[in-house]
């Protein structure tokens, strides 16, 4: 099944592979490969299994992204919902991570998307009052948030990892 992009914040990346899907599945979901390209983390590709990305040391401020699996489909389509608190605001970020395998004549056509941005609040209620302090932003703020690595960034070193 092909996701298609709908939004101009998705971040969506193709690469050919020269590895048949069964390896490339094995580099994104394999505790110990996933760590080596794009963070450590505790996946199990089975749906509604949680997991935590744990950024790299030399990522500042990067904090926890928690994630839950939404779709998995073995050597095929591996789908998570992630959310990242955003520094020292009372907001984080919702997305869609997507990792789409389809076989080709050389390997593996690689396809990721990045998408359904959306900011949440996060409950912060003061002594005064049950108001949560959250203010609406236009989807462009993410182009102006502190770029982190992302998952896109890193599959120059999930080709090394396959």
């Amino acid at each position: 099944m092909k996701h298609e992009s709908t939004s101009p914040d998705d971040v969506v990346v193709e690469c050919d592979l020269p590895h048949a899907p069964e390896k490339v599945w094995r580099a994104i979901t394999d505790q110990d490969l996933l760590g080596r390209w794009l963070a450590p983390a505790d996946l199990r590709p089975e749906v509604g299994a949680r997991f935590r990305l744990q950024p790299v040391e030399s990522a500042p401020g990067a904090a926890m992204i928690d994630c839950e699996v939404i779709e998995a489909v073995p050597h095929r389509t591996l789908r998570w919902r992630q959310t990242e608190k955003e520094g020292s605001e009372n907001s984080s970020v919702e997305s869609i991570v997507t990792f789409e395998l389809l076989p080709n004549r050389s390997g593996t056509h690689l396809r990721v998307i990045h998408d359904q941005f959306r900011r949440v609040a996060i409950e912060a209620r003061t002594a005064d009052s049950n108001v949560v302090p959250f203010e609406r932003r236009k989807a462009s703020t993410r182009a102006t948030r502190t770029r982190r690595p992302t998952i896109v960034c890193c599959l120059g070193a999930l080709r090394r990892a396959a």
